[in-house]
This record gives structure tokens, sequence and C-alpha cells, in this order.
């Protein structure tokens, strides 16, 4: 049997530059006291490793094949250039709306060389329906100003649709203006799958705010939230976010905490890899408090793991302290208990692997550095130092994020307790 123990934060602010060790008698009578230590970052807590790319290879050869299409044009080749192209965009249709983007603007550019202007539609065409899933408007913005030089009108009602749908999402939950219709009519016409989804989650947000029309509600915001185009990700998080809370007021708790979680997984997805990891929305926090009432403690993060393949965190140095202003000790439990789940695993394997009734204590320290993160972990123990859960602890580090604050490093000092048949840990003061 396994048992987690009560947790105790208690708070230690240390200064970098501010605990010099105490003077030799001596040494203070003939001379100043010596300087003060400035506090070094040690970069010993790694970065958390990037999300696994499950088309890592595909988006290789998509690097390689668009440098040498753009090589060709580069090289005064457009013809080439162009019959290159048309095998680099079938890795790009795989990849998503960026990747889309940069082999439809050399399509133009090479179609312009080759005086194609057929060519050139064709490009600007799927230009435009590849933007997102972010910066939509300065990508949609710049294609319709290529479109402009040889189709003026055109340009000017979609810029007017595009202004229509813009204002309309200032005021989500109320009735869309008439002029969405004609903008729906457009995007339709365009094939373009993320305009048509902004105007579908747009009607269905009133929808959504009316009791009476729950279930339609639902229905048109499951129909967005299934859509499978990447660029319609935000799209989808906004459904999915807006679905979870419809079903909490019905009590459908489990409905509810999947689609919170898919809603964060679509989010994650917009961000660059590196900040993939700290997605986790309030709508996440309001699901997992209702599932965890109803299954246990612990019951959400094991649904997430499960559902996800992996854990998602807030960012918590967004918050930024004001000046002189330390991380409080309520602060200071949130956090430890908001990433605790990865110390568990740390603990959990460490349990695994002692013989039975073998028990063993660690103790280790490291520093909130002024952005937020961990610097300096290390054991008390110069014994357990290299050991492998002193090691696993400070891998699982590098995800924690504390509020930024000025002024010096504050010191944190936790011990573990492990035994084969129980674990512990417990936070103290120095």
């Amino acid at each position: 049997m396994q048992r987690l123990s009560a947790l105790t934060f208690v708070l230690l602010a240390a200064v970098a530059h501010g605990q010099a060790g105490k003077d030799d008698d001596l040494s203070s009578a003939f001379g100043p006291p010596p300087a003060p230590k400035v506090f070094e970052p040690e970069h010993n807590v790694p970065a958390p490793p990037l999300p696994l790319d499950v088309n890592a290879e595909l988006r290789a050869k998509f690097e390689r094949d668009l440098a040498a299409a753009q090589k060709s044009f580069e090289g005064g080749d457009a013809a080439a250039a162009r019959e290159q192209l048309a095998l680099v965009e079938l890795s790009a249709i795989m990849l998503g709306g960026p990747d889309r983007v940069r082999v439809h603007r050399l399509q133009r550019a090479a179609a312009t060389k080759l005086k194609d202007p057929k060519g050139i539609q064709e490009a600007d065409e799927k230009w435009l329906t590849a933007c997102g899933p972010n910066d939509v408007p300065a990508c949609r913005a710049t294609a319709l100003e290529a479109i402009a030089a040889y189709d003026g009108p055109r340009v000017e009602k979609i810029r007017a649709a595009d202004a229509c749908l813009t204002a309309a999402e200032q005021r989500p939950g109320k009735p869309p203006p008439a002029c969405v219709d004609a903008a729906l009519a457009l995007y339709k016409k365009a094939e373009d799958s993320l305009m048509v989804a902004r105007i579908e989650l747009l009607r269905a947000l009133p929808l959504a705010s009316d009791r009476k029309q729950a279930k339609a509600a639902k229905k048109a915001l499951a129909r967005i939230a299934a859509l499978i185009d990447d660029r319609s990700a935000l799209v989808r998080r906004t459904a999915l976010e807006t679905l979870s809370r419809l079903e909490l007021a019905e009590g459908a708790v489990d409905d509810a905490t999947r689609d919170a979680l898919l809603a964060a997984e679509a989010w994650a997805s917009t961000l660059p890899p590196a900040q993939r990891a700290w997605a986790r929305s309030p709508a996440v926090d309001a699901a997992c408090a209702a599932y965890e009432k109803a299954r246990g403690a612990g019951a959400c993060r094991k649904l997430e793991k499960k559902l996800l393949g992996d854990y998602l965190f807030h960012d918590f140095s967004q918050e930024h302290l004001g000046d002189g202003e330390l991380i409080g000790h309520d602060k200071l439990v949130a956090v430890n208990e908001h990433y605790g789940v990865m110390i568990q695993n740390c603990l959990a394997a460490e349990i695994r692997s002692l013989e039975d009734k073998a028990a063993v204590t660690y103790r280790v320290k490291w520093l909130v550095i002024n952005n937020g993160q961990v610097d300096n972990f290390h054991s008390e123990s110069t014994e357990h130092e290299q050991s492998r859960f002193v090691q696993c602890l400070r891998e699982q580090f590098g995800f924690w994020r504390y509020p930024r604050h000025d002024g010096d490093p504050q010191r944190i000092q936790q011990s573990f307790s492990v035994k084969s048949s129980t674990r512990t840990w417990e936070e103290t003061e120095q």
C-alpha cells in the first residue's frame, strides 16, 4: 500500500548575495568584511524535453525539399521550382497552415517570374485559405493585398466580410449582425473551413447562453469540435470549453472534463513546441474540480495522462510580483500542489526500486530565480547528489514556474522520506 502524507510548505527567501559566512575575528580587525557573494546561476535544471513530433521525418523532408525549390528559384529556374513545389505542397498539407503558406507564397513568386496569371491566381487562393491558426488577420491582409492587384472588387467584398466577422466576435454570445450571412456565403464559396467555422461558432454561442437552446447549442458546438483542420484549433478550443461548461451545468462531469482537456490540447497545438506544456486553462480547472469531487483526488491527472498522453500546467511566471515582494506561503503551496504530480512520479519510481522495508531520506534545495524558473538544484548530501531520485527531481523541476519577482532569488528546501511501503515529504525552513 502506498499513501501520501499531508504537505506543509514554509517559505525561505534566500538572497543570492546576502548570506556571507561569518568573518574571521582577525580578518574583521584588520580589514573590511569580505564582499557578499553574488548569485551565479548554474543552469543545472534542464529545460523540459520538447513534445514528440509524430511528423518529424515528414517535416525534415519538407524543409529539405522546400529549400531545394527555393534554391532553384533563386538560381533563375522558376519552372523547376514550380515543379518541385507541386510535391512539397503535399507535405505541407499534412503539416498545417503555416507551412502551406510558405509553399504558396513561393508558388506565387515562381508564377510571377514565369508571367503566368492563372498560376498567380491559384497560388493566391490557396494562400488565403491556408492562413491560421495564429495571426490570421495579418496573413489574410497580406494575401488580399496581393489579390487586389488584379481583382480589387472581390477583395473589397472579402475585406468587408472579414471586418464584419471580426466586429461580431467582439460581442460573443450576442446575435450576429445581418452582414454575417453575406460573409458566410463568400467563405463557403472559397471553401475556407476556418472562416466558416468562426461564423458557426459565432452563431452557436448565443444558443449556449439560453437554457432552452442548450440541446441545439451542444449539437452545433460538437460539430465544430469535430473539425480536423489544424487551422481551426482555436475555434475548436472555444467550442469545446463552451460545451464543457454546458455539460458541467447538466451534471455530465465525465463529458465536461474530457471536453475541457481536449480544448486545452487544441490550444497547446497552436503554441510553439517549447511552450505547449503550459497550456492548462481555467476550464480544465473547473472541470477537474468537479471530476475529482466525484472520482477522488488525483483522478483528473490520471484521466489527463490517459487522454492526452502527458500533463498540462499553468505558467505561474505570467504573474509578476511587485517591487521587493516575496513569493508568499499560499502561492508556494499552490505551485507545489500544481506540479506535485511530477514529484509523485519520481517517488513512485524510487519506491519500486527499494528493497522491502528499506527507507531513505533525501533533503534537497533549489532557488527560484527572477524569471520564476528553478535553478541551482542540489541535494544537501553529496552522497545523494547523483542518485537516480535526485536526478529525477532535477529534471522534472524544469517544468516548474513560480511568479516572477524582482530582487534576490528565493531558496526552498524540502525533505523526502521514502520507504518501500509509504512515501512522505515535508518542506521546512532553515
